[in-house]
């Protein structure tokens, strides 16, 4: 059988779509004539990563065509023939929600994880766009108060062609802070993410996979992602929708407080307090 399924937005995006519903699932349960053609229609120039050491991948065909700015799907899907496939009428693939999401890093995000300490703070200070991204004196401020808590620290994150964005990274040196930023593939990041102890982030891919993890996070954010998604138990959406778990300490960046990380250590230390 011939199937079809589509992938889009930014990478946080396809990273619910991937946990939310169970299309990628199924992908691990084809038969062995199955084929299936993957659609990605995202800015996230690294998301087909996600299928790539997959050990069903050659079944998958992956068309890439980058996004599609909202108000021009009907040209985009016109001009890269996406209606119906390339003329095709194909099935859309099953969902299989009664199995977990598994991940397939590369051989070399095998390596690294293995070599990273069983207990780890991730940390994400980039996001899909620049106003989003934790500035850096604010960062570094928190990043020294986690290690000398005594916390071994990570750095995530990718560098991709989006309107100039470049990972922000810390001037800081220590022996307990790894810098994975590049070194990890999508879905070596996500494994990553899954064994961390919690992650210190911005309103990014990483921050909402962390929630379907249910990790401990501090997630430090700007006014404008409380205008867009509310932020708040009483407001909140699809993009922020883990304000609510009582594991999330968050706060837009001015108003952020030191005993903020200090709720967040206790978390991690204990998590049923």
């Amino acid at each position: 059988m011939r199937y079809f399924i589509e992938f889009g937005g930014g990478l946080g995006d396809i990273f619910a779509e991937v946990m939310s519903r169970g299309a990628y699932q199924t992908l691990s349960y084809l038969a062995s004539d199955d084929t299936v053609e993957i659609v990605l229609v995202t800015h996230n120039s690294q998301a087909h990563e996600l299928f790539k050491w997959h050990p069903n991948r050659r079944q998958f065909t992956i068309h890439d065509h980058g996004y599609c700015i909202c108000g021009t799907e009907k040209e985009y899907r016109a001009k890269y023939e996406l209606t119906g496939l390339y003329g095709l009428k194909l099935p859309r693939l099953p969902q299989t929600r009664s199995a977990s999401v598994v991940f397939y890093p590369s051989p070399d995000d095998t390596a690294i994880l293995d070599s990273l300490p069983p207990q780890y703070i991730a940390v994400a200070l980039g996001a899909g766009t620049t106003d989003r991204f934790i500035p850096l004196p604010l960062a570094e401020r928190i990043i020294s108060k986690l290690l000398e808590s005594g916390s071994y620290v990570v750095l995530i994150g990718k560098n991709y062609d989006r309107s100039g964005r470049k990972e922000p990274v810390p001037n800081i040196s220590h022996a307990n802070l790894t810098n994975l930023i590049d070194r990890l593939s999508v879905p070596g990041t996500a494994l990553m993410l899954q064994r961390a102890g919690g992650l210190f982030t911005s309103h990014s891919a990483s921050n909402l996979l962390g929630w379907y993890f249910r990790k401990p996070q501090l997630l430090l954010y700007p006014e404008s992602v409380v205008a867009r998604h509310g932020m708040s138990i009483e407001h909140h959406d699809s993009w922020s929708f883990g304000v609510v778990f009582p594991e999330t300490v968050h706060s837009r960046f001015d108003n952020y407080r030191p005993d903020m990380l200090d709720k967040f250590l206790s978390i991690i230390r204990d998590p049923e307090e």
